[in-house]
């Protein structure tokens, strides 16, 4: 399977059910370790992570220059206004900076759906042509929550390559035979995030501040009953999902706040092999899915 690391809790709290706050800087480094040497190299990232940037970057200078070659980064900004069209390849170059690094993977736009006005799509897609012409950039593309968006988006924005979408057991709408044909006619690489659902999906006890929202107790019960069906635990059903989903996701950007989360990660997906096979169709509806843009404490990612 095709891993990205995502790194919203180096800088920050990120997760419905982190407890453990930001992780330390030893912790960040035995991540980063255990992942490279796992064979991975993608990390996932963006401006709005306190210091990810920082620490990322000082973790490259302690390892071998091989392994900084190696690197590729995928990172997201924010458009708030034209001025940051006007200064987007000035801000990708000062990331590449930050990162200590001569270029990134990819850039996606953090909050597309803000940029409607026709000029400043024209803008911005003239932005993504030149960064990838000088070298700085490999891909550009969008972040998006729901399909309709990266259709709405794409014929005003057609420099898109990739994207980063939600996909898990809850949420198959990216799956969907319809958004993958338009994706593999058009080159557009998928990376999907949210496979743990900011860690929803591997967590014992919903926690109390979602006990509110009856759609979400409905569905983690469904999800429960699933699990004992189907004698999984919480990580062996979503690593099962992710790894039978391989073939229409090209990465799966997945966050941990502690090294034993990545390792048991890691362990689990080891253990997977061709014939594990569940079927997941019962959470197929593609209305049914949880979104966390609800949790209105919650941060985007």
């Amino acid at each position: 399977m095709h891993l990205s690391l995502g790194t919203a809790q180096f800088g920050s709290v990120y997760g419905i059910t982190n407890t453990y706050g930001i992780p330390s800087e030893y912790d960040v480094y035995r991540m980063l370790d255990m992942f490279f040497e796992a064979g991975h190299s993608f990390l996932d990232t963006a401006q709005e992570y306190g210091d990810a940037h920082k620490k990322i970057s000082k973790w490259y200078q302690k390892n071998s220059l091989i392994l900084k070659s190696q690197a590729n980064i995928t990172t997201k900004l924010y458009i708030k206004n034209k001025s940051d069209i006007n200064l987007f390849k000035y801000n990708i170059e000062r990331i590449c900076e930050e990162l200590g690094l001569g270029n990134l993977y990819g850039i996606l736009i953090h909050n597309p759906a803000s940029v409607v006005d026709a000029d400043d799509c024209y803008r911005l897609n003239e932005q993504f042509k030149i960064l990838k012409g000088s070298g700085v950039v490999k891909k550009t593309g969008v972040s998006v929550y729901t399909p309709q968006e990266l259709l709405n988006l794409y014929d005003k924005i057609p420099e898109i390559d990739f994207i980063q979408c939600p996909a898990n057991i809850l949420d198959h709408r990216f799956l969907q035979p319809e958004i993958q044909n338009f994706c593999v006619q058009r080159n557009i690489e998928i990376h999907a995030r949210s496979l743990f659902l900011q860690g929803l999906l591997l967590s014992a006890k919903t926690p109390e501040k979602l006990l509110i929202n009856n759609d979400i107790i409905n569905a983690i019960d469904v999800y429960k009953r699933f699990l004992k069906k189907n004698h999984l635990t919480t990580i062996e059903a979503c690593c099962l999902f992710a790894y039978q989903n391989k073939d229409k996701i090209a990465r799966w950007v997945v966050g941990f706040n502690l090294p034993g989360e990545l390792e048991e990660f890691m362990l689990q997906i080891n253990k997977i092999t061709g014939q594990s096979k569940v079927s997941f169709d019962e959470f197929a509806n593609k209305n049914s899915y949880v979104d966390p843009r609800t949790w209105s404490y919650v941060s985007i990612c």
